[in-house]
């Protein structure tokens, strides 16, 4: 089991150990003999996405020149 854990590169956890060795143990046996030699599959941790592709480009200019700030003077009285 360890010899196959090892081909693995230790990436392989139970499930795939047990289909390799191909034998009739059942899947709670692999788990038990894996934790006792201590074989824990890696799992790989997930990457975040990121559309980063370079360096970004400034702001464009503001060519309309509209005023989006909310006063608040003007909602409190519409309430």
């Amino acid at each position: 089991m360890a010899g196959a854990f090892a081909d693995s590169k230790g990436r392989y956890g139970y499930r795939r150990i047990k289909a390799v060795l191909k034998t009739g143990v059942s899947e709670k046996v692999v788990r038990r003999i894996m934790a006792e030699e201590g074989l824990v599959a890696h799992v790989p941790k997930r990457r975040r996405y990121s559309s980063y592709e370079g360096e970004t480009t400034p702001a464009p200019a503001n060519l309309v020149d509209r005023d989006f700030t909310v006063c608040f003077s003007k909602l409190a009285s519409a309430l």
